[in-house]
């Protein structure tokens, strides 16, 4: 990118457009020291914009697309080492929001979290016909873990510790004081996909339709066509899947 202005050093003038687009891709934030002259942060954060590759650890510059010219890499190092003597940092960048787990898959259930908070626990597999589970879960970025409870109307209430990077449950304990242990617990980061409701039902001797989500028109096909269609209703449950 030019920097060339008449009547001003190459370094210290830019014109306005390429003054915003590396603006935009200065990717740290400058802490001004008490001590520090604002003449020099100012001058320093122009360095890192154009790409000088900064040597204070604190510090990240641009990726540097294109060299740059001599005079301009002089005045930054001198810049630079004005700013060193004075203490002169960079803040660093913020860790990114840590996503928290959508679901749950376990091979003999699949756990929902809605609201970054409430537990629908269903049984899969052989466990399909057992009553499902429903609690809450609390996360803390700290420890990277999930604290929480689960109740099951055919047992009890569980205390339950999830480390989601382990893919580890413990039942009633964390780890080294329980027992109760499921492995390969796999955290899902996006939400589950809505479940779609029957629009259509087939059967060999009726087409039932399902209008709105709700009212039903069953219409007799085959030898029972004779007979009067029926109409109701229905209601989903997507919990039960049924």
């Amino acid at each position: 990118v030019s920097t060339q202005s008449t009547g001003s050093p190459l370094y210290f003038k830019m014109k306005r457009f390429n003054y915003v687009v590396l603006l935009i891709a200065l990717t740290v934030i400058l802490v001004e020291s008490t001590t520090c002259k604002k003449k020099n942060v100012t001058r320093y954060t122009r360095c890192l914009q154009e790409g000088f590759q900064s040597t204070i650890e604190s510090c990240q510059g641009v990726a540097n697309k294109m060299a740059l010219e001599a005079s301009i890499l002089k005045r930054c190092r001198n810049v630079e080492k004005e700013l060193t003597a004075c203490g002169f940092e960079c803040e660093p960048k913020p860790e990114p929001e840590r996503k928290h787990c959508k679901t749950i898959s376990y091979e003999h259930a699949e756990i929902e979290v809605i609201n970054d908070k409430t537990l629908q626990l269903v049984w899969v597999g052989n466990n399909q016909n057992r009553p499902n589970g429903a609690g809450e879960i609390n996360w803390d970025d700290t420890t990277r873990s999930g604290t929480g409870y689960v109740t099951f109307p055919d047992d009890k209430t569980y205390k339950i510790k999830y480390y989601p990077e382990q893919g580890t449950i413990y039942w009633d304990g964390d780890k080294g004081t329980t027992n109760i242990i499921w492995q390969n617990a796999i955290c899902g980061t996006e939400p589950k996909p809505e479940l779609k409701h029957c629009k259509t039902i087939s059967y060999e001797h009726a087409e039932i339709e399902v209008i709105n989500d709700k009212t039903l028109q069953l219409v007799w096909v085959g030898n029972n066509q004779n007979r009067p269609n029926g109409a109701g209703e229905i209601n989903w449950d997507d919990t039960t899947r049924s």
